[in-house]
């Protein structure tokens, strides 16, 4: 386990620049060998821990009598468009995708469900403290809706209307296949024809790093509990994956993270919703549900429902 530090501006002048604490911690191989191993070492009267398992093993940890906690980390899946290349370089033709999207289905057929609180509507995911703090703020630019994305199409152009869509079956799991022919009927239907270019985990991260694709289906992570997103926006870095360069954004961006004033940051982090739906720079998919468990033999540990394990200061079985 790796306990990062919040090295925002804001947060580091209010509390100061924290250290880096890393804990080594051994778990099976195999998610189902790993749970079982928790539920023996519970019923055992014995410390255990638990993280990031299988939606599929819910279920069976719930019925362990133990102490647990489940949260929603900041992770979330979107569809990234590269605004530098034909065609999303049109923002009406990235618009017209958006509207060609439905996340309903594709949230079913990646995480098995429905659940309206793991769909996303903007850079901030569903588990994000400013959409819990209020939700009908962070409205979807351009939701499903078939006709206006068939309207979007015919205003964007006789360009293009084909692009290359990258994924990892090897990274993701089997259940990208089932995603990835959903999505191609959706955008099918419409008129817009979809070539999925599915390489081995490597090949995938190093066309991601030399920004070379299309559009690319990928999950961000590794943000603190203030959502402090200006590393994917930054006209010089790696992580703009999107190119975009846009001043009005860098400039709401830049106030963000240097503010403390945690009403202030709910107006912020609404004008930069507003602002990234604007431009359109992705299409924003849903939250992947994680879970963290832990036995009441692990004294001084809560697992917070917005940060997580970040909390923790000292802790022992």
């Amino acid at each position: 386990v790796l306990l990062e530090p919040n090295e925002s501006e804001g947060y580091q002048y209010y509390m100061g620049k924290p250290e880096i604490k890393r804990i080594r911690m051994s778990v099976g191989k195999e998610p189902a060998i790993a749970v079982s191993a928790f539920i023996k070492r519970v019923k055992d009267g014995k410390p255990a821990l638990l993280f990031d398992v299988k939606p599929d093993l819910f279920e069976v940890l719930r019925d362990v009598p133990a102490n647990s906690q489940s949260y929603l980390p900041y992770n979330f899946y979107a569809i990234v468009y590269n605004t530098r290349r034909v065609p999303f370089n049109n923002p009406i033709f990235r618009k017209a995708v958006n509207s060609a999207t439905n996340k309903t289905e594709l949230t079913k057929s990646f995480i098995g469900a429905a659940e309206a609180k793991s769909i996303n509507t903007s850079i901030f995911p569903a588990s994000s403290m400013y959409v819990q703090e209020a939700p009908d703020n962070f409205w979807e630019g351009n939701p499903y809706d078939t006709p206006k994305a068939k309207a979007y199409l015919s205003q964007s152009g006789g360009g293009k209307k084909t692009f290359h869509l990258l994924v990892s079956s090897a990274k993701e799991g089997e259940r990208i296949k089932e995603f990835v022919n959903s999505y191609k009927q959706t955008m099918e239907s419409v008129g817009i024809s979809v070539i999925v270019d599915d390489l081995s985990a490597p090949h995938y991260n190093q066309k991601i790093r030399e920004h070379d694709f299309d559009a690319v289906f990928m999950s961000f992570s590794g943000f603190d509990h203030l959502y402090d997103i200006r590393g994917l926006f930054r006209v010089d870095g790696e992580r703009n994956i999107w190119g975009v360069s846009d001043n009005q954004l860098i400039a709401l961006l830049r106030e963000f993270g240097s503010t403390i004033a945690l009403d202030r940051l709910n107006v912020l982090a609404r004008a930069i919703h507003y602002r990234v739906e604007e431009i359109t720079p992705a299409c924003f998919l849903f939250t992947a549900p994680r879970r963290a468990y832990y036995s009441n033999k692990l004294t001084n540990v809560t697992v917070h429902p917005e940060v997580g394990f970040s909390t923790v200061e000292k802790w022992k079985f």
